[in-house]
């Protein structure tokens, strides 16, 4: 008789719950996280249309649900200052936590700055007339 199988299985047997639990939690998770819809798609979809206001307002609601979901932020804690700091914390590098900051405050500046608004509501990509 092979001893080999037989102590795998009384291994796998004797696996406390929690550690059990926590693989095929893992596993759900993974399999979740891979499934996930992309977060942007209906930003994407309002900017094809040609509204602008509403694709910032949907960018600016969609960046802030992804942070907070990432980051495991309840609302009271929401806010860039705090933001930055979990992300520095978990080793995001200045450069990309500042593009993620100018994405935020420009998406603001659209939304809630009347002249500023008025003036840059067109086309987000720059490109005016006869741009490909």
């Amino acid at each position: 008789m092979d001893a080999k199988p037989a102590i795998e299985e009384i291994g796998s047997a004797n696996q406390p719950p929690a550690v059990t639990a926590s693989k095929e939690n893992r596993r759900k998770k993974s399999e979740t996280i891979t499934a996930a819809p992309d977060p942007l798609l209906q930003a994407r979809q309002i900017l094809a249309n040609g509204n602008y206001r509403a694709f910032y307002t949907e960018l600016n609601r969609s960046v802030w649900n992804v942070v907070a979901h990432k980051l495991e932020l309840p609302g009271s804690e929401m806010n860039k200052h705090h933001i930055s700091m979990k992300l520095l914390a978990k080793g995001w590098n200045r450069e990309t936590i500042g593009i993620l900051e100018n994405i935020l405050n420009e998406c603001e500046m659209k939304l809630y700055t009347p002249n500023y608004s008025e003036q840059t509501t067109a086309d987000p990509s720059g490109c005016r007339d006869g741009c490909y």
